[in-house]
């Protein structure tokens, strides 16, 4: 999770500038950001832990992830969700998401 977080950190901060944000507003909206994910990812691992798991939930914490993900500009970590999402619709299997978001 945390290698998740400085990952996109690092990406959106060159991101945020490329938009011509002062340092100043990226800073601000680095450490907003930084909360937003910090808070969707904890939501995903209560909604992985649950027993059993509701796929309603799964495909709802991914959205909000992808989201957040490509706002920020990790577009490689946002398609890859998406993937899984669509195959989580077909398989039910979660480990390759958990893999992904907590491993690092």
């Amino acid at each position: 999770m945390i290698h998740l977080i400085d990952q996109t950190l690092v990406i959106a901060n060159k991101y945020l500038q490329e938009f011509g944000f002062s340092e100043e507003q990226v800073q601000g909206l680095l450490v907003q950001a930084e909360r937003d994910l910090t808070k969707e990812l904890i939501r995903a691992q209560a909604v992985f832990e649950a027993e059993p798991v509701e796929h309603e939930a799964v495909n709802s914490v991914l959205h909000a992830l992808k989201g957040l993900l490509f706002s920020l500009g990790n577009r490689e970590m946002a398609e890859k969700i998406e993937a899984l999402r669509e195959e989580d619709a077909q398989s039910q299997d979660i480990s390759e998401i958990k893999m992904l978001l907590f491993s690092h």
